[in-house]
């Protein structure tokens, strides 16, 4: 048997060496299926890889999109700057009113419109286990005011109806009641050692504000005895003015600790490093996780050649070439395909039920999965790419098989 012979293949119609690959497949996969532990270990090993590798970049996407729906152009707060978060931030009632005396603050209707709101901090405890929750008061003013560039609102009563006046209500953050099923309206909370009733829930655009539990604020306010003070104030800017702009208007009026801070500044500590962090995990296991995955493959691929041995030598001399690595390399590829949506599918009936969470400042920061169409689109590729590479370590001795003579 001479050269010729070996690469018979080389020339021939595309649509015989088609037929070729398709013939080479089903023999092989009949091999392959002898050994159906081989497969379902090879298999597995991408089941783990991908599932968690979806997982991990899966979990990180949900908090980049809550850190990115924080970050909305135009929005902005005035806080005192003696307190570096909203809690120990106060403002009093005149202060409160100032974005209305600020040209760059939007208006509707020839009115400023902001929020004034009151923050303060409520422990509860579920399943026995105590968490801390931001409790917003805010004005009818915080479902009415409307970004001018977006046209898209602060906030917006999705189930349920808004706050009656003199009445202990909540309304709750869309992501928050994903976590805590006992927040769902109709239930009650105690809060300040009084029940408060659970009336219907709001979203915030995505952002941390949906973490939240919102109130009115003059109820709250009577309720903790608080006076008129608030501790920030809500804006939207109109379209052109920057942050230095607002900040100098701001200065006209009253020269001191106030200052307004962007969007982006203000919750600027809200699980940024935790999407870093899990970034670099995720990045770091999809290495060392492919690393020990090919090692694993790679030996299983090899234990399965010694088995076709004879069946590669024997279809090299009735005039199969090349195309025999096809015929070896196709089944491991198929398996890392089905191992990695399996993994997918295995993510599915669990992850996609869960909510997770972060501290964002003094409480937690709610949010879910979310998986789209480029890390689904990674993970596989990135089975298969390890696939082919286990093969690929073995393909010396595949050809030295098709070359021999014996």
């Amino acid at each position: 048997m001479n050269s010729r012979t070996i690469n018979s293949s080389q020339g021939l119609p595309s649509s015989t060496v088609i037929r070729q690959c398709f013939l080479l497949l089903r023999v092989s996969l009949s091999h392959y299926l002898r050994k159906p532990l081989y497969l379902a270990a090879i298999i597995l090993t991408f089941v783990v890889v991908a599932g968690v590798s979806v997982l991990t970049f899966a979990v990180r996407g949900g908090l980049q999109n809550v850190i990115d729906a924080n970050q909305q152009p135009g929005l902005y707060f005035l806080m005192n700057g003696k307190g570096n978060t909203e809690l120990t931030s106060l403002l009093n009632s005149g202060q409160q009113r100032y974005p209305s005396n600020m040209s760059g603050v939007a208006q509707q209707q020839g009115r400023a419109q902001f929020s004034p709101e009151l923050v303060l901090l409520s422990r509860q405890t579920f399943d026995k286990t105590q968490s801390d929750f931001i409790v917003r008061g805010v004005t009818p003013s915080a479902f009415s005011m409307k970004d001018p560039r977006s046209g898209l609102p602060y906030a917006v009563i999705r189930q349920g109806k808004d706050f009656s006046p003199g009445k202990r209500e909540l309304l709750i953050g869309a992501e928050l009641i994903h976590r805590y099923p006992q927040l769902r309206p109709g239930y009650s909370l105690k809060i300040h050692g009084t029940q408060w009733q659970i009336i219907g829930t709001f979203t915030s655009g995505g952002s941390v504000r949906e973490s939240e539990i919102w109130a009115d604020r003059e109820m709250l306010r009577t309720e903790f005895g608080v006076g008129s003070t608030a501790n920030v104030v809500a804006f939207f800017s109109v379209p052109g003015i920057t942050l230095n702009q607002l900040n100098d208007e701001l200065g006209q009026i009253e020269k001191g600790p106030l200052s307004i801070s962007d969007s982006q500044t203000h919750y600027a500590s809200h699980g940024q490093d935790l999407a870093s962090l899990l970034a670099i995990f995720g990045s770091t296991f999809a290495i060392i996780g492919g690393v020990i995955v090919l090692s694993g493959v790679a030996v299983l691929v090899e234990s399965l050649l010694v088995n076709v041995t004879a069946e590669l030598r024997a279809l090299r001399l009735i005039g199969y070439g090349q195309v025999l690595f096809f015929a070896f390399t196709a089944p491991i590829l198929l398996c890392s395909l089905i191992g990695g949506l399996a993994g997918m599918g295995l993510y599915g009936l669990v992850a996609m039920r869960l909510t997770f969470s972060t501290m964002a400042g003094p409480s937690e920061m709610v949010f879910h999965a979310s998986l789209n169409l480029s890390i689904i689109l990674f993970a596989l590729a990135y089975c298969m790419f390890i696939a082919l590479f286990a093969c690929l370590i073995n393909y010396r001795r595949v050809m030295k098989i098709i070359a021999s003579k014996h």
